[in-house]
């Protein structure tokens, strides 16, 4: 039996949550889309939905680096506490 399209995106799904931390990965199958759900400290829900895992990983570098910015806590430095490849790991 061949693998599906939906059973080739759980696949990546799989790979994508292994490399990255506080991200919930999910593969939705009605929408034919990926989607992250933020899981760190956050002052409000952060999901990004995205057409290829690679889209996907690029968008939650950008809420990652959205919300550093937004933060309170940020440094006087200006400087990123990560480096937004450390965040989603390729």
């Amino acid at each position: 039996m061949s693998p599906t399209p939906c059973d080739d995106a759980r696949a990546q799904v799989e790979a994508l949550q292994r490399q990255t931390r506080l991200w919930l990965i999910m593969w939705r199958p009605y929408q034919r889309t990926y989607s992250a759900i933020y899981a760190g400290d956050a002052p409000t829900g952060v999901i990004v939905d995205a057409d290829t895992p690679d889209e996907l990983r690029q968008a939650m570098a950008t809420a990652v680096f959205d919300l550093w910015q937004t933060s309170p806590l940020r440094p006087q430095s200006g400087r990123a506490p990560v480096r937004l490849d450390e965040v989603c790991q390729t």
